[in-house]
């Protein structure tokens, strides 16, 4: 279970740095037979000599058995909308179509929590006591991105203050979907 986890975050790794631009760190397209000795030594516990190791496991899988991160549909949504109109009025747009998404995501998963709580009234006050606490942070938060893209010059640090934003919110809906998971895997 844990290699395929690991796994899963380095194809998660070299995806970001693929996405970026940037080379990846890990990156091994020959089998390991085919390496020299000075490729494949790598300091033991190092993500590269994990990677080496699970890629010499695993060098049969194929491309095929390559887990590859999903996109969430919000995600992928907001994506199409940046690639239909990139200009900085587009940009904004988008992200906030986004932000606008993942608050109603954030909305159905925090009721349906709740209702998955019926019967466990500590648990619906915990909840309600941690979501409000969040709301509090979260405009703090926006507040003060506010102020920090207030100071800088150029349209840019428009879409950076939406785009923070809208992460804001997409992260809090992915922690209460997870702990909504985790309460039905329990059942």
């Amino acid at each position: 279970m844990q290699k395929k986890v690991f796994s899963v975050i380095v194809l998660a790794c070299l995806t970001v740095f693929s996405a970026a631009g940037l080379p990846p760190v890990i990156a091994q397209s020959e089998p390991a037979a085919a390496r020299s000795a000075d490729q494949t030594a790598q300091p033991a516990g190092t993500a590269a000599s994990v990677a080496a190791d699970e890629t010499s496991e695993n060098e049969e899988a194929g491309p095929e058995n390559v887990v590859q991160a999903a996109i969430h549909p919000i995600d992928q949504q907001v994506n199409e909308l940046l690639d239909k109109n990139q200009d900085t009025h587009g940009q904004i747009q988008a992200i906030g179509k986004g932000i606008e998404l993942w608050d109603a995501e954030l909305n159905r998963v925090y009721k349906e929590l709740m209702t998955a709580y019926t019967g466990n009234e500590k648990a619906k006050a915990a909840l309600k006591t941690a979501q409000l606490a969040w709301l509090k942070f979260r405009d703090a938060e926006h507040k003060h991105l506010s102020e920090l893209y207030s100071i800088k010059d150029g349209s840019m640090y428009r879409i950076f203050h939406n785009s923070d934003h809208m992460e804001l919110i997409k992260a809090r809906a992915l922690e209460l979907k997870s702990r909504l998971d985790t309460l039905n895997d329990a059942k």
